[in-house]
């Protein structure tokens, strides 16, 4: 006899749950709609899963090809409006390149004089001076052609920059499968062949044409007047100071903002000269050991991780969170964050939490009130004051254990006192 038979009150509820009905057929036939149903619910199962994982692995890389898809379109806009102004100004430059018309005119004409004055062509002279451009002229068109060209240059990365990032995302299968191992594949592709030095290298071939232009610009005032000389000298150090100072700071301290693509390649040959072509060319570095190298993001992860600095930059921004979001519900799960602190830290940070929110106020008179309509407070206080009495126990057991002698040193003084004032 089939199982099912011999057990009708389990095959019929598992029946219905599968949407077949107990009384069609046989109970082999029922049995074997069963499976094929239930063979189906576990395939539409699956690819569901499939889904919902391509699906994560879809949001893992949204994020940053938005920023790097952001961050092309403004650069590319300002390699174009940048170009412009660097033609206009190469427009006027490159005619010091070439011999003044004016100059052969004159010399034309000098000679036109002389023969009308009866003197003899031998005696004045017709050779042609060859003609050679001052070096100050030939600098400053090189300067300026430089930052046209690297402008261009950033424009034609970003451009191909943003197609890249387009079919990055397009042309993906539809089967569940097939999906996930294809995102999977483009994301180790995209690791691997570091697209992320693309939008770094639009940023400094834009950094450099700035640079070239300012030093042009410099050139091109420096022989009209004095005063424009100072001027444009003192913004190009002022200048130069703020550009080379905002890359440097971030190596040496890892909450430094001002990191960028340049920022980086300083930090990379500060922290690993020797293997700085390593990096570029073969993705991750590597030391003698086989470690990876340094980043600025190991670094801040290790800096962050530290327990003095980790629990100070929690109790900072938790103190913001009840100060910014006062009565938000959410506050009541960021309760548990606090207790997780140490209990020192935590005790502290409740502390920092009442006096941004009631300056005059004190936990003691908090807890001693024990009505405050305030609930966030109400929460933070019971929290407080569990933490106090516990930190208080472990103060009397210490003593209790480690602190006989501090203990026969109180009861001594406390004897003598006391025969003291007897004896008074």
């Amino acid at each position: 006899m089939p199982e099912s038979d011999n057990h009708p009150s389990i095959a019929r509820p598992a029946l219905a749950r599968l949407g077949v009905d107990p009384s069609m057929g046989t109970s082999s036939t029922r049995t074997e709609v069963a499976l094929q149903s239930h063979d189906e619910e576990a395939a539409l199962s699956w690819e569901e899963v499939r889904r919902e994982a391509a699906s994560m692995l879809r949001e893992r890389d949204s994020g940053l090809i938005r920023a790097w898809a952001d961050q092309a379109d403004g650069l590319v806009t300002f390699a174009a409006l940048f170009s412009g102004v660097v033609t206009a100004f190469i427009v006027e430059s490159y005619k010091t390149l070439q011999p003044d018309k004016q100059d052969t005119i004159i010399a034309l004409l000098r000679q036109i004089a002389a023969q009308l004055n009866g003197k003899q062509p031998s005696d004045v002279s017709t050779k042609a001076i060859p003609f050679e451009p001052p070096f100050s002229a030939v600098l400053q068109n090189a300067l300026l052609f430089a930052s046209l060209i690297c402008s261009l240059l950033a424009a034609g990365l970003g451009v191909f920059h943003k197609e890249w990032l387009r079919q990055y995302t397009l042309h993906l299968p539809t089967d569940p499968s097939q999906l996930l191992r294809v995102i999977q594949h483009r994301y180790e592709g995209r690791e691997k062949w570091r697209m992320w030095f693309t939008i770094a290298a639009i940023s400094i071939f834009l950094q450099l044409g700035v640079a070239f232009f300012v030093g042009a610009a410099l050139l091109f005032v420096w022989p009209l007047h004095p005063i424009l000389r100072i001027v444009l000298t003192v913004c190009t150090i002022i200048w130069a100071i703020f550009w080379v100072g905002t890359a440097i700071c971030p190596s040496f301290s890892s909450s430094c903002p001002f990191r960028s693509p340049l920022a980086r390649l300083i930090f990379s040959v500060l922290v690993t000269a020797p293997s700085l072509v390593g990096t570029i060319l073969c993705g991750k570095a590597r030391r003698a050991d086989g470690s990876l190298l340094p980043t600025m993001e190991t670094r801040e992860r290790f800096e962050v991780d530290q327990p003095e600095k980790g629990a100070n930059l929690e109790r900072n921004a938790f103190v913001y969170l009840y100060t910014a979001y006062r009565g938000d519900g959410r506050l009541a799960s960021i309760d548990q964050c606090i207790c997780d602190l140490p209990p020192r830290e935590a005790r502290r940070c409740i502390e920092d939490i009442l006096r941004a929110r009631y300056p005059n106020l004190t936990m003691d008179q908090v807890v001693r009130e024990g009505r405050f309509k305030d609930a966030d407070i109400k929460r933070l206080a019971s929290i407080w004051e569990k933490l106090s009495k516990e930190a208080d126990e472990k103060d009397i057991t210490y003593t209790m254990a480690g602190g006989h002698a501090a203990t026969n040193i109180r009861r001594s003084s406390t004897i003598a006192t006391s025969s003291t004032h007897l004896l008074a």
